[in-house]
């Protein structure tokens, strides 16, 4: 059975609604007489009753279907409220016997310093040339200087010389002589290097300026020459144009590197072997040319008289 609930007013009209037929039909039953004021009394006190029982009873029900939706509905309990823990704090990971330092370990300061990345490397306590291949016979290509480092690529058969990374030009290699050669690392995996033939005698050297020379009023500009070939150097020329006033020291052609100081001539060579270096000296400049861009052009030959083969030069510098 379905149960409907309804509101107060409702109630009293249809509780009117009954009494007024029940009226109805009491009075037809008595034929027809009509009600009194007295028993339309009666019946309003009637009507009164009727709806305030009606009323407690529906009040009744509705405590009662409450109580019952109680029952039936999962009680709600408030959310638990978050509540941070007390910070515990993380032990500190301690080292195993394998981790912990010993006393065996070398300081920093003590160690050597470290290679360069890719391998072992080697220093060298004279400046060495590097050539194309492990000999004086092949072509200079560049030196390593005293302080530098430079990656070890390979050695030669002989174990006389190293095979590394040119020092003067990037990506490029050259043999240097070990003689004074030390190096770091472990060199015992570098690959053996069978040079290639020995290439055809080259002329090749290299040049700057020394120093400025007085002699008698005159002046004199003094160039280091070194033997960077294959093949022995006999003679030389040189020429200095001054820039500036225009003064020409005119070209000069000697059978010898000298060295002067002065006037006086304090190393004089009759030849240049490969990696040998040696002086020539300008024929006089009539005014101090410091502080002017000079042209210089200097030649070598490997026979007297500036005869064999040859090679020259040429370059600006201010002393």
């Amino acid at each position: 059975m379905i149960k409907r609930k309804y509101t107060k007013s409702v109630l009293i009209k249809i509780i009117a609604i009954a009494l007024s037929i029940t009226l109805i039909a009491v009075s037809t039953a008595c034929n027809g007489t009509g009600l009194t004021s007295e028993n339309e009394g009666n019946i309003q006190d009637e009507i009164n009753t009727a709806v305030a029982s009606t009323m407690t009873s529906q009040a009744l029900d509705t405590q009662r279907t409450k109580g019952a939706e109680a029952a039936l509905s999962p009680t709600e309990t408030s959310a638990p409220t978050n509540t941070a823990l007390p910070d515990t704090p993380t032990p500190e990971p301690s080292l195993t016997p394998a981790e912990a330092a010993t006393d065996e370990t070398p300081a920093a300061e003590d160690q050597p310093p470290p290679p360069l990345t890719g391998g072992p490397s080697v220093q060298v306590s004279v400046d060495t040339n590097c050539r194309s291949g492990p000999g004086k016979s092949y072509t200079w290509l560049g030196g390593l200087m005293v302080g530098e480092s430079a990656l070890l690529v390979g050695k030669d058969p002989s174990g006389q010389y190293w095979y590394i990374n040119n020092p003067d030009q990037e990506g490029k290699y050259c043999w240097i002589w070990r003689k004074y050669a030390s190096t770091i690392g472990n060199t015992a995996p570098l690959p053996v290097y069978t040079p290639g033939p020995t290439p055809t005698p080259e002329v090749n050297f290299s040049t700057d300026i020394h120093e400025l020379e007085t002699c008698g009023g005159a002046w004199q500009v003094e160039f280091t020459i070194v033997n960077n070939g294959s093949v022995v150097l006999h003679s030389v020329s040189t020429s200095v144009n001054d820039t500036v006033t225009g003064h020409s020291s005119g070209k000069s052609s000697v059978n010898s590197f000298k060295e002067k100081n002065g006037c006086a001539e304090i190393d004089v060579r009759d030849k240049r072997e490969p990696g040998e270096k040696g002086y020539t000296v300008s024929r006089n400049l009539p005014s101090d040319p410091t502080g002017h861009l000079l042209f210089a052009s200097i030649k070598v030959c490997t026979e007297d008289n500036l005869n064999g083969d040859c090679r020259t030069r040429e370059f600006y510098f201010t002393p």
